[in-house]
């Protein structure tokens, strides 16, 4: 029994800090130019591009969750235009590089702007 009392009052402050952490991550993604979008899990990988190109977004790079992406705007409130896209939460970059998950693609860097163009006129 004190296993148990002990394991629940860990699981709450884990909840408790991770409450935080994503509310002062929405916080402060409402400022950034670059934030990791958290879309439902399930999402495919071109759904998530497509949602990206609508809100203007460039991905810059996978994360550890298959179901997150760190993408860059050049015009203030892409977190906003994100969500509006049907990301879950919208949160600041990710506080360490080690969550995320190589910045490598098989795309060239010039693609993305072609893809970008084409998914915005017709989406997935």
């Amino acid at each position: 029994m004190r296993h148990l009392v002990a394991l629940l009052a860990a699981l709450a402050v884990v909840a408790v800090f991770g409450a935080a952490t994503i509310e002062l991550g929405r916080r402060a993604a409402s400022e950034s130019a670059r934030v990791t979008a958290i879309f439902p899990p399930g999402t495919t990988a071109e759904a998530m591009l497509a949602r990206i190109a609508r809100a203007d977004g460039r991905p810059i790079r996978g994360t550890l969750l298959p179901f997150a992406v760190e993408v860059a705007g050049d015009t203030p409130g892409i977190a906003a235009r994100l969500q509006a896209h049907g990301a879950l939460v919208v949160v600041a970059r990710l506080p360490s590089d080690g969550l995320a998950v190589g910045g490598c693609s098989y795309l060239p860097a010039a693609a993305y702007t072609s893809v970008r163009e084409r998914l915005r006129v017709a989406p997935l």
